[in-house]
């Protein structure tokens, strides 16, 4: 008896998927797994212990009554080239006027906040560095606004200048003492120079300048070459250049009024040009000699034996 051919559906799901067991039984293995990282028998396991940093142990606090004080250094930068200096107290604001905060000695007549119990030797300092204050305040005095307009310093011509008499110091300023402007010149190239340096530069300098009119004319190179071996040549060169100018103008009625002249010059030119060294207190060592000669005190008796 023949068979009966299978059908169109018949072929087709014979050849369709079906999942076997094991695919079936791996599937679930995995999903077992799965679940149990989530959450599971393993969760009951204890985690593995963390390890702990240990601490520095910290520097003990210092006593009130300490005087010096821990310190520490930290760094400041990762590099480390720079350090910052830490104390465990507590800062104190620095003032301005004494960044260091040294103690300031009360030099005034006030005593309070001043212990009566110390030595004298204290009281002899602070004395010693205020009179060194005042010895130094003198030196570096200078002329006033009413002090500049005196009649010492007042404008005098050439042919009217005062002849000073001739002693035995031989100053530079008593050689020149005929013309006003080369006593000025004299006095503004002995600043911060000996007068045997200003001695060599001099006639070099009066033969290329002789006059004010001349040292308007003259370049200030050739000036320069001319008093090189003062230093500040170049200073000095423009400072006697605008002296020159300014002498020659008739605005100025006092030689306090000139650039570049200060208190030595000023009474230099009182003592040598207008004649009235009474007037003026110089305080260059060379010109006190001269003025005391001048006005009648001890050192007009030295010069006196000395010409004998």
């Amino acid at each position: 008896m023949a068979r009966d051919s299978p059908s169109l559906d018949q072929i087709l799901s014979s050849f369709a998927y079906k999942p076997s067991e094991t695919t079936t039984t791996t599937t679930t293995t995995k999903k077992k797994k799965k679940r149990s990282v989530g959450g599971g028998d393993d969760d009951d396991a204890p985690p593995p212990p963390m390890k702990r940093r240990r601490r520095r142990p910290r520097p003990p606090s210092s006593p009130p009554d300490a005087s010096p004080p821990i310190v520490l250094y930290k760094k400041e930068h990762s590099h480390g080239t720079k350090r910052r200096k830490m104390t465990t107290t507590k800062k104190q604001k620095r003032n301005p006027k004494n960044p260091k905060n040294h103690p300031i000695p009360n030099l005034s007549g006030d005593r309070d906040g001043v212990d009566d119990d110390h030595d004298g030797d204290d009281d002899e300092d602070v004395d010693r560095d205020v009179k060194k204050r005042r010895r130094r305040s003198k030196q570096r005095s200078q002329l006033s606004a009413a002090e500049k307009m005196s009649e010492a310093y007042r404008r005098v011509a050439a042919e009217e200048a005062w002849e000073p008499p001739a002693s035995c110091h031989s100053l530079l300023q008593e050689r020149h003492s005929f013309d006003p402007w080369r006593v000025l010149i004299i006095c503004m190239l002995l600043n911060i120079t000996t007068g045997e340096q200003v001695r060599r530069v001099l006639p070099g300098l009066f033969l290329l300048c002789p006059d004010a009119e001349t040292t308007t004319k003259v370049p200030a190179e050739e000036i320069e070459k001319v008093i090189q071996s003062l230093g500040l040549q170049r200073k000095r060169a423009r400072m006697i250049k605008q002296f020159s100018q300014e002498y020659l103008s008739s605005d100025w009625t006092h030689v306090t009024q000139l650039h570049g002249i200060g208190k030595y010059a000023a009474d230099a030119y009182a003592i040598f040009c207008v004649g009235k060294p009474e007037e003026v207190v110089p305080q260059d060592h060379k010109l006190i000699d001269y003025w005391k000669f001048v006005c009648g005190k001890d050192g007009s008796k030295e010069c006196a034996a000395e010409q004998n």
